[in-house]
């Protein structure tokens, strides 16, 4: 699996809409403060394609930024030569 590009809101640590664009870049880097929101990251793409975090599989509104009344996340990725 290859991503692409992937954009939250509501979600967790992001309250404002945020994107990552992965493409063109072989290698990524992540850096920032603690609680900055770099786990969240991780979250989003894990919930994306599995249903689950590291709460669980229940209590996904508890993954809604305090701000926000509703969360989004859209992950682009590419396995081989297949987009999704």
């Amino acid at each position: 699996m290859i991503p692409l590009k992937l954009t939250l809101s509501g979600f967790m640590s992001y309250h404002e809409p945020q994107t990552l664009d992965f493409q063109g870049d072989s290698l990524w880097v992540l850096v920032g403060k603690n609680a900055s929101g770099k786990s969240s990251i991780f979250d989003a793409i894990v919930f994306a394609l599995f249903n689950v975090s590291r709460i669980g599989k229940t209590h996904h509104d508890e993954l809604i930024n305090h701000k926000s009344d509703t969360a989004e996340i859209i992950f682009d990725f590419a396995v081989g030569p297949k987009t999704y």
